[in-house]
């Protein structure tokens, strides 16, 4: 990367950045659109999409832009379940009825599991019991329900402030 001045050149840029999340993808999405179908939040091209709207750009299981999307929020968008290979792979997004997001609420890491339309698998609350005794932080968001997995009674305490439960 060549630096004008102070400035680099954000072709070069891009370049690199795109790089860094090819490199640590961890596994591919391999047909889930998950992220797109109107569970998350965010815009593409001025387009909004949120519960219960999905991605203008989402045609027939795939980004129909796919080459030219959005740096923010599709090509920073991480998906857990997609970087960290250690969660099973039937927690993958498009079977387990969950999107799994990683968070930081200070001093706290957790992992968010946002459930999208289809019915949520029953295993994947065991597992996050289960996952809670390794040491981890869970908060999953069930229809009216905020469920907390968690060893830690700060982090619990603090989300149930936070959260306002």
């Amino acid at each position: 990367m060549q630096a004008k001045g102070d400035r680099f050149e954000s072709d070069n840029l891009h370049q690199i950045m795109n790089k860094v999340f090819t490199i640590n993808s961890g596994r591919s999405c391999d047909g889930c659109t998950a992220c797109c179908e109107g569970w998350l939040t965010g815009v593409a091209y001025g387009y909004a999409f949120s519960p219960g709207v999905k991605c203008k750009f989402l045609s027939h299981k795939c980004c129909s832009i796919y080459q030219a999307r959005p740096y923010d929020p599709c090509k920073t968008f991480q998906c857990h379940w997609k970087l960290n290979t250690q969660i099973p792979e039937w927690l993958k997004p498009s079977r387990s009825g969950v999107i799994i997001l990683q968070k930081y609420q200070e001093p706290f890491h957790y992992l968010r599991l946002v459930k999208t339309g289809k019915r949520t698998d029953p295993k994947v609350y065991e597992w996050a019991k289960d996952h809670a005794k390794t040491g981890a932080n869970i908060v999953a968001f069930d229809n009216n329900e905020i469920l907390l997995f968690s060893e830690n009674q700060e982090f619990v305490d603090l989300m149930k402030k936070e959260l306002s439960i």
